[in-house]
């Protein structure tokens, strides 16, 4: 049938095309396949899947994945895309982010996750652009944890005091049953940070108050705390316990209430921070009486069987677990709906049925049903009593959408089902080798065959998972996003679950699952109507660096826009050149560039008719916004628990498993002090502005407040740069300066720290003002940075009096100590971190006021050059994984402590199915987790797990 079904969408697309698909025909039985097929013709729609090597991660680790893009009607690869994939926090920021392109007949790359990134549960996105342009529901998306050693052994107790105007958390924490004594903690949600937050008496806890105003926005918040040692503690957390407040959406089957019928009704209870509540209900009349009663099955959602009369309004009298009780009113009948589908989802089968009002007129009536817009059935519905039954077989593996028409092809009534008539795929494995022994060498042979016995020929990707550190990861996988979540509205929690063969409980909490989601894709009453979308196209590809120029005469001078403008590489991309000439309006587009990473571009503009070019404005990639993220994990209320779940405790007792392997560097003293970093421009390319660059040496940037009278004093030190242009000060007003200022008394200043302690700042060897850095510096700019962490007071105030000549008369003659005075360091802090940037040779210093004597608008950047370092695509990067060929290797005294064992995005079976690799074991030998997905060259989804065992 399946096949049937691939054949005649070929000829349709082949005679739908040759037809134009502007013509419209008159709707009947016969057209409507045509109609489906000109449809997905005209608006081929993409999915794109990663399988990840697991799906918990040290802080840290690397992220490696393999990406599948499809059409998503047939499933079919495609081989011609950009695709981005993204990591973002649950404070909606990306951490980290990659574009990859095919490689060697695949897509396949790696994200570095880094050490500070903060307990939680993040999303991990991917899409193309066609993607992004078309609809931004169909992004990939799905969970990944991140845990950190920190919490390891914390236990956590959480109470929640719920108000009508707030909702108070308290939070405490414990250590071998010792409560912690905080010194301090603060907050972070959205568009704000580091909220100090109340310390209860004693300092064993903190208290967290939510207005209701507070709630809009946000479902999660960065919790950091420290202790009395200074240990420093990060994690997301929800903004409520599972004891929150929820809502309640109720879904009728077939989309109506039809008066003196019996009609199904679900229904899903979700919390306020995203997940779901369990509650128990009474379905009650207008007069009080209980009709039904039932509760949440599964996630939130359940059904119950409801007869509505005409007339009469009911309500659903809730009570969830913690006895918060509240009543939704369910939706009324609705006197236009004359008819309805019910749908029963038995274990083989589809049996469809008719609802209709009494006393309906008779009138032609079309059954319809659809997998991925694949037209499977279309009947005329001749006898309203009649039922339908639908063999699973007939359907190809998805969401099947059943629709009720009339005789014009306007909807009456929808009905999603779910066909589980996949067959799971057949894996022979063969173990060579001891996995009881460590560092010993493993060979795996596999063997994929369908159903059928017939072998799955393919490229494939697969992991080897340590089980006692890394739990197999399920609940994603690739039949569960291809087949379910992609073709479904809003989020899905552990999608897995659904897959499970032969499971009553997951059978019908699928069909649930149907009854509450909306499908995605065309708008299919249109499309029946002969009405077709379109998708929106790229110009250009996605490589393009697109700008505009704009002459320094404004828009009130009458003269063209017209510039030449010339584009170097550097970097990876030395050499290159190309020049090109904008239209009359400045637009400029230098196409069908392939950089790789570590590439960036100088693009320098003339103005054509020899008039001054005033600045060069380049074009922003666009990025996804307002996706939705995954909720952080509800937590208990009242009761102390672990903070990290038994799953991923062991992952965390490996502490910094993946810094014991790095290499040891001798460096030379630099400004008195061994113990530095520094960043060349080759690695700073990678970071899209200052904040994220400084964060990755272990900086922190934190917004500090001052009193104006305060910040005056400062200011008159800070001689040249105060009185050249105090407009430098990123929101300082320069009448804030002024002794008689009637302003705000408060003025705001980026602060950059090393741990606790305030850096020492200079660029191109000048004192300099962290938020200066901070706001008009780009990584574009930078040469290289170099951060010393322990510089003796004593040469820090030695370069201070040397570079900055014009403090020397005011603080020396005093004998105050340049230090504290320009930083406020304390006098007895001995030792003090030191950061020193160097810029470009082309970067223009006036911006800093070095030189604001010999010019006039220091505001004005030199913009007719710029230097730019663009998201560039993937290198591909392939796994490390050690071999231990000779005893030496074996009884090396450097850990291996490795969580994946293997990892490659290229399993290649042969025409019999066959393929083999193999991997050394690591210091903690055992059992094991195979990971094997992909898509076979006839079509095949292949999802495997099987678990490694010594016995094997």
């Amino acid at each position: 049938m399946r096949k049937i079904c691939i054949l005649l969408i070929l000829f349709l697309f082949v005679t739908g095309t040759m037809k134009g698909y502007g013509q419209t025909e008159k709707f009947n039985k016969d057209s409507l396949t045509n109609r489906f097929v000109t449809q997905l013709s005209i608006f081929p729609q993409e999915k794109v899947y990663l399988h990840t090597d697991k799906g918990i991660y040290m802080a840290g680790d690397t992220l490696w994945f393999r990406s599948y893009i499809v059409d998503a009607t047939l499933h079919r690869p495609l081989y011609d895309k950009y695709i981005y994939v993204e990591l973002v926090s649950p404070l909606d920021s990306i951490v980290s982010r990659a574009l990859i392109r095919p490689d060697n007949g695949g897509y396949h790359g790696y994200l570095s996750l880094a050490r500070e990134l903060p307990d939680g549960d993040y999303t991990l996105r991917a899409y193309s652009r066609y993607m992004l342009k078309n609809g931004s529901e169909c992004i990939f998306r799905r969970p990944i944890r991140i845990v950190t050693v920190s919490w390891n052994k914390v236990k956590m107790k959480s109470l929640v005091q719920n108000n009508s105007k707030s909702s108070d958390l308290t939070f405490k924490f414990t250590v071998s049953d010792t409560l912690m004594s905080l010194s301090q903690a603060t907050m972070s949600v959205n568009r704000q940070s580091n909220i100090s937050l109340k310390l209860l008496e004693m300092k064993n806890g903190f208290m967290v108050e939510w207005g209701k105003k507070d709630w809009k926005g946000n479902t999660s918040w960065l919790l950091s705390m420290k202790d009395k040692d200074d240990n420093v503690y990060r994690r997301y957390l929800p903004i409520s316990t599972r004891n929150e407040d929820y809502d309640m959406t109720f879904y009728p089957e077939g989309g109506y209430l039809l008066a003196g019928q019996a009609c199904r009704i679900a229904f899903k209870v979700m919390g306020c921070t995203g997940n779901a509540a369990d509650v128990q209900l009474d379905i009650v009349d207008e007069s009080g009486e209980v009709v039904t009663s039932t509760r949440t099955f599964h996630e939130g959602m359940g059904s119950f069987i409801l007869t509505p009369e005409t007339g009469k309004s009911y309500i659903a009298k809730c009570v969830d677990e913690f006895g918060r009780r509240k009543e939704f009113k369910l939706p009324s009948v609705d006197m236009r709906a004359l008819y309805g589908l019910r749908v029963d989802v038995q274990r083989e089968n589809f049996r469809v049925s008719l609802l209709s009002v009494d006393e309906v007129p008779l009138e032609p009536l079309y059954l319809v049903a659809h997998v991925r817009g694949i037209v499977v059935a279309s009947e005329e519905w001749k006898e309203p009593q009649k039922k339908y039954l639908f063999p699973k077989q007939h359907f190809p593996a998805g969401v099947v959408q059943f629709l009720l028409l009339n005789k014009d092809g306007k909807v009456l009534s929808e009905r999603l089902a779910f066909s589980d008539s996949y067959l799971p795929t057949i894996c022979n494995l063969t173990i060579n080798g001891t996995l009881t022994q460590k560092r010993e060498a493993v060979s795996i042979n596999t063997n994929l065959l369908d159903a059928d016995q017939r072998p799955l020929r393919g490229i494939y990707s697969v992991s080897v998972v340590d089980s006692k550190f890394a739990p197999v990861d399920s609940c994603y996988n690739i039949l569960s996003h291809l087949l379910l979540t992609s073709e479904l509205k809003g989020s899905i929690q552990s999608p897995g679950f659904y897959f499970k063969q032969g499971s009553a409980i997951a059978r019908n909490s699928l069909d649930l699952l149907m009854l509450t989601q909306g499908w995605r894709r065309y708008k299919l009453p249109e499309i029946i109507q002969g009405k077709y979308e379109t998708p929106i196209l790229e110009k250009h590809s996605e490589m393009a660096v697109q700008g505009r120029t704009v002459s320094a005469g404004g828009v009130l001078i009458k003269s063209s826009n017209e510039h030449l403008v010339s584009i170097s590489g550097t970097g990876s991309l030395k050499g290159f050149q190309r020049i090109t000439s904008t239209d009359k309006n400045g637009y400029f587009c230098f196409d069908s560039i392939a950089y790789v990473d570590g590439s960036g571009f100088h693009i320098n503009a003339v103005q054509v008719k020899a008039k001054e070019t005033g600045k060069i404005e380049l074009f922003d990639r666009e990025y996804p916004q307002n996706i939705p993220l995954y909720p952080q994990s509800p937590l208990e209320d009242d009761s102390i628990c672990n903070v990290q779940k038994e799953d991923m405790e062991m992952i965390t007792r490996l502490d910094n498993l993946h810094f014991m392997l790095q290499d040891v560097i001798v460096r030379a003293p630099i400004w008195g002090s061994r113990d530095y970093s520094k960043f060349t421009d080759r690695e700073i390319v990678r970071y899209k502005d200052m904040r994220t660059l400084l964060k990755s040496q272990g900086l922190t940037i934190s917004t500090l407040a001052e009193d104006a009278d305060v910040m005056q004093t400062r200011l008159k030190a800070d001689e040249t740069l105060a009185v050249r242009d105090t407009s430098l000060l990123n929101g300082y007003e320069s009448d804030a300066v002024e002794s008689n200022s009637s302003r705000s008394s408060q003025l705001v200043e980026d602060m950059v720290y090393y741990g606790d302690q305030q850096i020492l700042l200079f660029v191109d060897d000048n004192f300099c003002k962290p938020d200066i850095l901070v706001n008009w510096i780009t990584p574009g700019d930078v040469e290289n940075m170099v951060l010393v962490k322990d510089v003796d007071r004593n040469r820090a105030n030695a370069l201070l009096q040397g570079t900055l000549k014009w403090s020397e008369k005011f603080y020396l003659n005093t004998g105050r100590d340049l230090c504290q005075a320009y930083c406020r360091i304390p006098l007895n802090q001995k030792k003090i971190a030191v950061l020193n940037v160097t810029t470009k040779d082309n970067f223009d210093s006036r911006c800093l006021g070095w030189w604001s004597k010999y010019y006039d608008g220091i505001q004005q950047r030199n913009m007719r050059n710029t230097t730019f370092y663009p998201l560039c695509y993937q290198q591909p990067v392939e796994f490390y994984s050690p071999k231990y060929d000779t005893t030496a290797e074996k009884n090396g005294e450097i850990p291996d402590l490795r969580t994946t064992l293997y990892w490659s995005p290229r399993l290649v079976t042969d025409e019999q199915g066959n393929a083999t690799f193999s991997f050394y074991t690591s210091d903690q030998p055992g059992n094991y987790f195979l990971n094997i997905e992909g898509i076979a060259e006839n079509g095949e989804l292949v999802h495997i797990i099987k678990a490694l065992m010594p016995s094997d």
